[in-house]
């Protein structure tokens, strides 16, 4: 009975992820961000036409420390010729993220996540970023941060901004 029982949440969980697995090639999810600060909301639909870089962060998160210097980075270089940088807090306490961004301060905008908008991604794990073009097709899912992924994140945005 009880390897029955694994075997249907299994079932069920890969079903699940399955079901909102967000892909190379496929639409990006509609989800309906509220900012950090939560003074004003942004329909992730209604941003076709840029270049969008979603990344999903939390303050507890090792590689968001360096996250964050580079989508600054991204912001300072790109920010004018069109990406815009939606960075998602996935932390259950507005004030730990808070606390993060005074170590590690934003010229971004940042939006609160929740766990409807995590399973809508498909969140793996943090950091992960997506990259979105501005027809809302996934371009690449970036699980994890370094200076590899870095260097190709830089790559594909000078691409699609040069087409």
């Amino acid at each position: 009975m009880k390897s029955i029982l694994l075997a249907i949440i299994a079932v069920c969980s890969f079903w699940s992820c399955s079901t909102f697995a967000v892909e190379k090639g496929e639409l990006s999810p509609n989800a309906m961000l509220t900012s950090l600060a939560g003074d004003k909301t942004v329909n992730l639909s209604d941003q076709k036409g840029k270049l969008i870089y979603v990344d999903f962060w939390a303050s507890w998160c090792i590689p968001c420390k360096k996250s964050f210097p580079f989508m600054n980075e991204l912001h300072q270089r790109f920010g004018q010729q069109g990406l815009e940088i939606m960075a998602i807090n996935m932390d259950e306490n507005v004030i730990d993220a808070e606390k993060f961004l005074e170590k590690y301060p934003a010229e971004f905008s940042l939006f609160k996540g929740t766990s409807e908008i995590a399973k809508s991604f498909n969140v793996p794990g943090l950091p992960v970023a997506y990259l979105i073009d501005e027809n809302g097709v996934v371009i690449d899912k970036h699980i994890g941060f370094n200076d590899r992924k870095a260097k190709k994140v830089i790559t594909q945005i000078t691409t699609l901004l040069s087409q």
